[in-house]
C-alpha cells in the first residue's frame, strides 16, 4: 500500500510580499524592543575582524570584545600587537566600512 500525496507546491512557494514584509517588521520591532541592535553590530564587528585581518591574525586573537565605542583585542603575540598598533587607524576604518557604520572609535590591544 503506497500513500499518495497531492501537494500544491505553487500555492506554497509564492508567499505574498506583504506577509514577508510584515514578518520583517515584526522582527525589527522585537530587536528594537529588546535592545539587541548593539549585540547584532558586535557580532558583525567580530566577523569583520576575521575577514579584515585574515586567518593568521584571527588565530592569534585570544579575546575580542566591545565596550561602548572601543574594541578590546587580546593577542597571543607581542610582536603582532606592536605591528597592529601601527595600523590601528586603518583597521578601524576598514572594520567600520565593512559594518557600514562608525561604531568603533578606538582599538585597545591587550
Amino acid at each position: 500500500m503506497q500513500k499518495q500525496y497531492n501537494l500544491d507546491l505553487e500555492r506554497h512557494s509564492k508567499a505574498p510580499q506583504t506577509e514577508a514584509s510584515s514578518i520583517k517588521n515584526v522582527v525589527n520591532e522585537l530587536v528594537k524592543t529588546y535592545q539587541l541592535e548593539k549585540k547584532f553590530t558586535e557580532v558583525e564587528i567580530l566577523e569583520a575582524w576575521e575577514s579584515t585581518l585574515g586567518e593568521l591574525v584571527s588565530k592569534r586573537t585570544k579575546k575580542i570584545f566591545m565596550q561602548e565605542d572601543k574594541l578590546f583585542v587580546k593577542l597571543a603575540s607581542a610582536s603582532l600587537k606592536n605591528e597592529l598598533m601601527m595600523s590601528k587607524t586603518q583597521i578601524i576604518k576598514d572594520i567600520n566600512h565593512k559594518i557600514a557604520q562608525e561604531r568603533i572609535k578606538n582599538i585597545v590591544f591587550l
